[in-house]
């Protein structure tokens, strides 16, 4: 498989949780079968379902590919309004520090506030797990840098996942 369409696998699985989320509560095909059963490519679902707000929320990893770099992986999570209440538009959430998680560090109330307007929204570990403070993860051993997390936490990671959660 190609760069071009393993950049596009993770584009295949939002784009499959839009046109199946077909009712405000995404009902049956928010679950992490239904999410699986899309077959998207190299993408692992760890769970989906409904939050509080009638979101479907979906958190899994996706491989990533290519830029000269080894293959590595990132944890994402993408959260869809209902199909009914989604205005149409895209925030990717950020992180400060040297990330590492699945929360918006930089501003908590952004993700909350994207909410609230029904943006869907998506942010991505960067391809490793650590806190902001903490880059040891950069390294295989000492003074060896490791560089599938490095090239995933420069831009890989964020980029696969926009582009799939934008499609």
């Amino acid at each position: 498989m190609n760069i071009v369409s393993k950049m596009q696998a993770p584009a295949l699985l939002v784009a499959g949780l839009v046109l199946v989320a077909g009712s405000p509560a995404h009902a049956t095909d928010c679950t992490v079968s239904g999410i699986t059963g899309l077959g998207v490519p190299d993408v692992t679902v760890g769970s989906a379902g409904t939050n509080t707000a009638g979101a479907c929320v979906v958190v899994g990893t996706v491989t990533t590919t290519g830029f000269g770099a080894p293959d590595g992986s990132a944890r994402f999570l993408v959260a869809l309004p209902p199909t009914a209440l989604w205005n149409k538009k895209f925030v990717q959430l950020g992180q400060g520090g040297f990330a590492g998680t699945l929360s918006a560090s930089t501003n908590a109330a952004d993700p909350g506030a994207a909410a609230a307007q029904n943006y869907a929204t998506a942010i991505t570990d960067t391809g490793h797990t650590g806190s902001s403070t903490d880059a040891s993860w950069a390294l295989v051993s000492p003074g060896v840098p490791d560089e599938a997390k490095l090239t995933d936490y420069y831009f890989r990671a964020v980029h696969e996942v926009a582009v799939a959660a934008k499609e």
